[in-house]
């Protein structure tokens, strides 16, 4: 026998009883991180710009509608169940808003367009695949006569945990379109 390999023979007799030690050490540690990869995580965040729009809806009242994006950073597939729109008061607090699943329906006066369009706002359930994210359109109307300047999107998951964001609102768009609350 060549003497590297008498060299390495007698090094695989000192490692060779600690190789079942070492294997559960390993198994352990996977385990663990799988476990704990397995609870459920979502990031709430808003897009680039200025996706959360105010608009005028009744005489004093306001339509907040937008768009966020929530993003599942888990291996286990999760459910966006409810919503909660919140808009700072004037005090400082925050105020609930009217916050269920809507449809907008969109008319367009022009030849090229579709002629309406219908977009649900707040639906649920709304599925979040593992390690993905998705575009969480949102909407809600408020009551108070000062236009909101900042807006809390609350989000309950189908484990009952909750995730906020809070986003500051743009101005007014000029569209044509009406809400129908389902």
């Amino acid at each position: 026998m060549p003497p590297f390999l008498h060299n390495v023979a007698s090094g695989l007799k000192l490692f060779v009883p600690y190789v079942a030690y070492i294997s559960a050490l390993l198994s352990l540690v996977a385990l663990y991180v799988v476990l704990l990869d397995r609870r459920p995580n979502l990031s709430l965040q808003a897009k680039k710009g200025q996706w959360i729009v105010v608009s005028k809806a009744t005489p004093g009242g306001w339509l907040v509608e937008g768009i966020i994006e929530a993003y599942n950073v888990s291996s286990r597939a999760n459910t966006i169940r409810e919503y909660l729109l919140s808009v700072k008061g004037d005090d400082g607090n925050w105020v609930p808003l009217e916050c269920e699943q809507y449809t907008l329906v969109t008319t367009s006066d022009r030849d090229e367009a579709p002629p309406r369009t219908e977009t649900t706002r707040n639906e649920t359930p709304l599925v979040v695949p593992p390690y993905s994210g998705i575009i969480v359109p949102i909407a809600a109307v408020t009551g108070q006569m000062k236009r909101p300047e900042l807006v809390r999107v609350e989000v309950m998951d189908l484990f009952g945990k909750r995730y906020s964001l809070e986003v500051p609102s743009s101005s007014d768009i000029s569209r044509r379109g009406s809400f129908r609350s389902r």
